[in-house]
């Protein structure tokens, strides 16, 4: 358990650096920044998941369920800036992903626990952010939206 949360703890501080960098090199509306700022409290709410093991259940559940709402808000809100700067491919794609990542914690599973719907609701959030970053790597301008 204890690789796990540390594992979390550092996904949180990779995804930080991917926000500042995505901070740097999207130039969007309010929108757009509202979306990267979501990122970054879901990027500082996944490391806090891990800092508060599930053995200290509130504070636990509260950073946890600040991870999910505020990663699937961070990519709704760039869907909503990138299809209103008419990138459609992006703007869809988020979109999706953050309609996925909602179903996902919402939708009712017949096993107990959380597991499974958590790493299902983290799927869209991270092939997003693979994808993005790939992209920023390959980029020398910056992604407009």
């Amino acid at each position: 358990m204890m690789l796990f949360n540390w594992g979390l703890i550092f996904t949180g501080l990779l995804s930080l650096l991917f926000v500042i960098s995505l901070r740097k090199n999207l130039v969007s509306g309010r929108m757009g920044r509202l979306g990267i700022n979501s990122f970054l409290l879901g990027s500082v709410a996944i490391s806090a998941t891990g800092m508060l093991p599930r053995s200290i259940d509130v504070p636990h559940d509260i950073v946890s369920i600040g991870a999910f709402v505020c990663g699937a808000l961070a990519l709704l809100m760039v869907g909503v800036a990138a299809v209103k700067a008419r990138r459609m491919t992006l703007g869809v794609l988020s979109l999706i992903g953050g309609v996925f990542t909602v179903g996902f914690l919402l939708a009712p599973w017949p096993w107990p626990g959380g597991a499974i719907e958590q790493l299902l609701a983290c799927t869209p959030w991270a092939l997003w952010t693979m994808v993005f970053g790939m992209r920023l790597l390959l980029r020398t301008q910056p992604i407009v939206i």
